[in-house]
């Protein structure tokens, strides 16, 4: 690779998301989330802050470039339109400790890593856990074989499948979104 730009003065950044329409959100612990132009870090005048956060730590994109926001402060995901202001869905499980990654797909599905207990939870459109997933909506390690999560990390969803950093395992993991059986595995190390 090479750089073709650096910004700095972003202290305690967590994530970064690139959306489909080209804008930059870049989240920090200072409990903002902001959009900046592409290849510049000239905030974008017409989306607004993301308000209503703690301590943000990942960001996700999800369809009709939605902004979702896993909040360690308060251990919900927000859900904000493309356009910033105040969350349009909090979605929150008393089940989650630490969070590892989070992924939204194309149908408006929000998958939830909780690298501390080695699950992934999958909910639907309107918040609520999606039974059809894993084990009642619960990918869990619950084995060595592939299909099973151990420490998950980051999550990404490629338009068919939920990719999975694996940190347990050492894998990457490409897992068919309706299914609790992986498709293909990537071995990284």
């Amino acid at each position: 690779y090479i750089l073709t730009y650096e910004w700095t003065g972003f202290p305690g950044t967590t994530d970064v998301v690139v959306t489909v329409g080209g804008f930059v959100y870049v989240a920090r612990e200072s409990s903002t989330v902001a959009a900046y132009k592409t290849f510049s870090p000239q905030r974008h005048p017409l989306i607004g802050d993301l308000q209503g956060l703690a301590k943000p730590v990942l960001i996700a994109e999800g369809r009709n470039e939605e902004i979702f926001v896993a909040d360690a402060g308060d251990m919900t995901v927000k859900r904000f339109p493309r356009s910033g202001g105040a969350a349009a869905q909090v979605v929150s499980d008393t089940a989650w400790t630490v969070f590892g990654g989070i992924a939204a797909d194309n149908d408006g599905f929000l998958y939830v890593a909780d690298k501390a207990r080695d699950f992934i939870w999958k909910y639907t459109p309107s918040g609520k856990r999606d039974s059809s997933f894993g084990t009642a909506g619960v990918l869990t390690e619950g084995g060595a074989g592939f299909g099973f999560v151990r420490q998950p990390g980051g999550l990404c969803f490629d338009g068919t499948f939920l990719q999975v950093t694996d940190t347990g395992k050492n894998m990457v993991q490409k897992l068919f979104r309706n299914q609790f059986a992986t498709s293909t595995l990537i071995v990284t190390g």
